[in-house]
């Protein structure tokens, strides 16, 4: 309750215009990933369905969503001041304002893909909002994927208190990128593959079960080390 109260107390117009400029750009890029999937399929889909292969697309996640939305998390995520650091690590809440910071920006994340959703349902009218035969699949995309949009954002975070914005940006798409070198090549993937991109003609609940289990040990490992880690890197 104390770290939210502080992070409210932070936040500035200024800070709030900028989360709305990059929703605003978000919901436009998401916009034209609906369309162009669209185009690309040649069989009717329902909006929702629509939503979940464009957002699951690795294609769309290496080249669009994920460059775009690393840049807006580091822009609206603000970076930790020495003092700031100081009094986390002497209340032990780091890893506490990781998740807190996390799930804000999830939740735009969401918010973006369901307005950019409901905006292209209304210049496709033709098109049916939800067919309910794809409900729970569909649900379980959905689920898997935020997971791990969730997982990425603590990433990105932990990598801004190591690195300047910039630096942790850079590391971060180094690690992407060798991450999706590694699936194609290899079959293997350490986070892309395990749920924030999977083919929804092979989906299973294998595939499910694996990434949900590994995405607990990304969350055990943030939550057990992140106050370690970051106390060594930083000599404090």
């Amino acid at each position: 309750m104390l770290l939210i109260r502080y992070m409210k107390k932070r936040a500035s117009l200024r800070s709030y215009l900028t989360i709305v400029c990059c929703m605003f750009f978000l919901i436009l890029v998401n916009l034209a990933l609906l369309i162009n999937t669209k185009n690309s399929i040649s069989y009717r889909v329902d909006v929702v369905h629509l939503l979940v292969m464009a957002v699951l697309s690795l294609h769309n996640q290496a080249f669009y969503l994920i460059p775009v939305t690393t840049a807006l998390i580091l822009i609206i995520c603000p970076k930790i001041k020495a003092q700031e650091l100081y009094w986390m690590f002497i209340s032990k809440d780091i890893h506490r304002f990781y998740v807190f910071e996390a799930i804000i920006v999830v939740i735009i994340y969401v918010l973006c893909a369901f307005i950019g959703t409901g905006i292209f349902f209304f210049l496709y009218r033709q098109l049916t909002f939800f067919d309910f035969s794809n409900s729970i699949i569909g649900l379980c995309f959905l689920v898997l994927h935020i997971l791990g949009m969730l997982i990425a954002c603590l990433i990105i975070e932990m990598l801004m208190v190591f690195f300047n914005k910039v630096k942790a940006y850079l590391v971060f798409m180094l690690f992407i990128y060798t991450d999706i070198y590694l699936l194609s090549k290899f079959n293997i993937s350490l986070l892309i593959g395990n749920g924030l991109t999977m083919d929804t003609n092979s989906f299973d609940a294998v595939i499910a079960v694996k990434s949900i289990l590994i995405y607990y040990v990304y969350l055990y490992l943030i939550n057990k080390y992140s106050y370690s880690t970051t106390r060594r890197w930083l000599n404090l």
